[in-house]
């Protein structure tokens, strides 16, 4: 595997993006996503994050190394984010039963 460097960076609108040194950028969308949001990725490739859909609902994912999108969401809640995943696959993310909150977190154990 060919590992790369990223800096972080602040943006003049206050966002975070990172920039790779001595890679490739490669565009990560949700199939029919109206926005897609990485936050996380382990060692194995798994990226996890949320994306928003038609109606304007943020879902979580996650992203096989092998390019499969598993549409993940707390069960009930309209929001459901994922935020990181460690190297066992256990994830952490956000919940909430509205777009106004509240929020809480989650943390989902693989097994």
């Amino acid at each position: 595997m060919q590992r790369h460097t990223a800096r972080r960076q602040s943006g003049s609108d206050g966002r975070l993006s990172f920039e790779m040194e001595g890679g490739v950028y490669t565009a990560l969308n949700v199939p029919r996503a109206a926005d897609t949001f990485p936050l996380g990725i382990d060692n194995r490739g798994t990226i996890v994050g949320g994306w928003i859909n038609a109606a304007g609902t943020l879902q979580g994912f996650l992203m096989t190394s092998a390019g499969h999108f598993i549409n993940v969401n707390h069960p009930g809640p309209q929001m459901t984010e994922i935020d990181g995943i460690n190297e066992r696959g256990d994830s952490c993310g956000i919940y909430s039963p509205s777009s106004n909150g509240p929020f809480k977190a989650f943390i989902a154990l693989a097994q």
